[in-house]
C-alpha cells in the first residue's frame, strides 16, 4: 500500500464510528501496512470497544517515545498496566506519574495541534469566516443606510457568533478536562442554543468587568503604552474567569480576588497558561486598540476574527492544565464538577 493511500484511508477514518476504526486497523494489520499511527488509534478505538488485551497489545507496537507515554497513561488509568509494568522507556527503572504527564511545552503545542483535530478546522475556520462576513455585511449596510442602521443589525448578529464560538470553546473545555484528546460533539439545534445563551452571559460580564478599566483609561490618557498592555492582559485571563466560571458554583466565586487568589494557588500553571493566552489575544487587543474610532460593528467584527482561534487553544490549553494537574488546582475549582455541565454529545460521564 502506498503513503498516499494509507494517507486516504485515515482520512476517510476521521469521524468513523469506533467499530469502523477498528475494522479498519484490523485490515493495515492483516496486511502488514500499520504504522505508528495505526496502532496509536488502535489503542484508542480498543479502549472505546472495551477490548482491553488487544489495546495492551497494539501499546506495545508503538515506538515513540512521547506516544508511548500517552498510550501507558491511558492504559494504566483504566487499570490494564500497573504504573510500572511495561513502561514507555524500556530503560526505565521506574517511571513516576511525573514522566508520564506532558511537559509545559508539550500542553502548548498539542493546544495548537488540537486545531487541526477532526472537526475542529472547520469549526475554527467557519467561525472566523462568519465574522469576516459581518463585516463585509457591515460595510454594505453602512453605504446603503448609515452606521446606525448597521450597528443596529449587524451587532446582534455579531453577538450571536460570538455566543455560539464560546458554546464551543465551553464544549472543549469540559472535554478537555475529563481527558478526551478528541473534539466535543455538535449538539442538537436547541441544545446549541441553550449553551450559546448560557456561554454569551458567561463571557460578557466577565468582558465588561475586564475592559471598563481599558475604556475609562482611554479618556484619561492617549498613551497606547499603558492601554495595549492592559487590552492584552484583560483579554488574556478572559479565558480563566470563563472556564473558572464553568467549574464553580456562582458569581462570587470568580470574583476578581477569587481569581487573584486561584492565579496565586496554582502558581505556576495558571500564570504561565494566562501568559501564553495574552500572546494569543495581542492581535486581537491591538486591532481592538487602533479600531476604536471606528463604527462598534466593526471593531466587534475585527476582534472577532482574530479571536476565535485563540479562544479555542486558550480554553484547550486551560482544560488540559486542570486534567493533568488535577491535585495541584485542589482548592482552585472542583475539576469533576465540570461534568455537571454537560450534556457534551455522546460523551460519557
Amino acid at each position: 500500500m502506498t503513503t498516499s493511500t494509507k494517507n486516504a484511508s485515515s482520512a476517510t477514518l476521521t469521524g468513523a464510528s469506533p467499530e469502523a476504526r477498528y475494522a479498519a486497523h484490523h485490515r493495515h494489520i492483516e496486511a502488514g501496512s500499520a504504522d505508528e499511527q495505526t496502532w496509536t488509534d488502535m489503542v484508542k478505538v480498543c479502549l472505546e470497544l472495551d477490548k482491553g488485551e488487544e489495546a495492551v497489545e497494539a501499546y506495545r507496537h508503538l515506538t515513540s517515545f512521547g506516544i508511548r507515554a500517552h498510550a501507558h497513561a491511558l492504559l494504566v488509568d483504566k487499570g490494564l498496566l500497573r504504573l510500572n509494568e511495561d513502561p514507555p522507556d524500556p530503560r526505565a527503572a521506574c517511571v513516576t506519574d511525573a514522566d508520564l504527564q506532558p511537559t509545559f511545552s508539550e500542553e502548548v503545542a498539542e493546544g495548537f495541534q488540537y486545531l487541526v483535530a477532526g472537526r475542529m478546522p472547520l469549526l475554527a475556520i467557519v467561525g472566523t469566516l462568519v465574522f469576516g462576513g459581518l463585516f463585509l455585511a457591515g460595510g454594505i449596510l453602512t453605504s446603503l443606510a448609515g452606521t446606525i442602521a448597521a450597528n443596529l443589525v449587524v451587532l446582534p448578529l455579531e453577538l450571536a457568533a460570538y455566543a455560539l464560538t464560546w458554546a464551543v470553546a465551553r464544549r472543549v473545555l469540559v472535554t478537555s478536562c475529563q481527558g478526551y484528546d478528541d473534539p466535543p460533539d455538535i449538539p442538537p439545534n436547541t441544545t446549541v442554543v441553550d449553551e450559546a445563551k448560557r456561554a454569551l452571559v458567561d463571557v460578557v460580564i466577565p468582558a465588561a468587568v475586564l475592559l471598563t478599566p481599558v475604556i475609562l483609561l482611554r479618556f484619561l490618557t492617549t498613551s497606547a503604552s499603558l492601554q495595549v498592555p492592559l487590552l492584552i492582559f484583560s483579554l488574556g485571563l478572559l479565558p480563566l474567569i470563563f472556564s473558572l466560571r464553568q467549574m464553580l458554583p456562582s458569581w462570587r466565586e470568580v470574583r476578581p480576588l477569587a481569581v487573584a487568589r486561584a492565579l496565586t494557588h496554582a502558581r505556576p500553571l495558571l500564570p504561565q497558561i494566562c501568559a501564553v493566552n495574552a500572546l494569543l489575544f495581542a492581535p486581537a487587543a491591538l486591532t481592538m486598540h487602533l479600531t476604536l474610532h471606528q463604527p462598534l460593528f466593526l471593531v466587534v467584527a475585527y476582534t472577532g476574527l482574530l479571536s476565535v482561534m485563540p479562544t479555542l487553544i486558550a480554553v484547550r490549553l486551560l482544560g488540559q492544565t486542570f486534567h493533568y494537574h488535577a491535585d495541584a488546582m485542589q482548592g482552585v475549582a472542583e475539576v469533576p464538577s465540570v461534568k455537571k455541565a454537560q450534556p457534551v454529545g455522546n460523551q460519557d460521564d
